[in-house]
């Protein structure tokens, strides 16, 4: 009997294991998309960092008494729903294009700008409500012949003008 439960547990943690690394796939691929469409305002290291922390507690349940199981893997699994459960309480409610168009439409009413493609597209946020988001979407206008700097909030869209001096 004690060889079978050994054998349960043995299995049991490289299930729970295969399940962070696919984890931890799913969170690269979230991380490019973040990078690509919200222009890396938000750190979501913790996509990556989590399921780690998850495989690595997998093999060191080896260690663990058979009654204490039951916590190890109440805990294993709080660890797993805890990355996606934070992307979604935490993710930015503006992208890049979405900041871009707030700029258009707090701009209707002016006749001459043009937003620049810049390579530099965020800027560092003192509070932007979101702990996970520190930068937020920087744009540079030439308005009537003058660049203007724009801020854009990721998290609440607000638009904040940079001053020049």
């Amino acid at each position: 009997m004690g060889k079978l439960n050994t054998d349960f547990f043995k299995y049991m943690n490289l299930a729970i294991a295969a399940v962070f690394l696919i984890e931890i796939i799913g969170g690269i691929f979230i991380l490019v998309g973040l990078n690509n469409y919200y222009s890396r305002v938000m750190n979501g290291s913790f996509l990556i960092t989590l399921p780690l922390s998850g495989i690595l507690g997998c093999f060191r349940t080896k260690r663990v008494s058979p009654a204490k199981l039951k916590i190890v893997y109440g805990l294993q699994i709080f660890i797993l729903l805890l990355a996606p459960t934070m992307l979604w309480a935490f993710f930015p409610n503006y992208s890049y294009e979405e900041a871009k168009m707030l700029i258009h439409e707090q701009k209707q009413n002016t006749t001459d700008y043009k937003i620049e493609e810049t390579e530099e597209r965020t800027f560092g946020l003192v509070n932007s409500g979101n702990i996970f988001i520190k930068h937020g979407y920087l744009f540079k206008l030439n308005e009537n012949e003058t660049q203007v700097e724009y801020i854009v909030n990721p998290v609440s869209g607000k638009v904040y003008k940079l001053s020049s001096e």
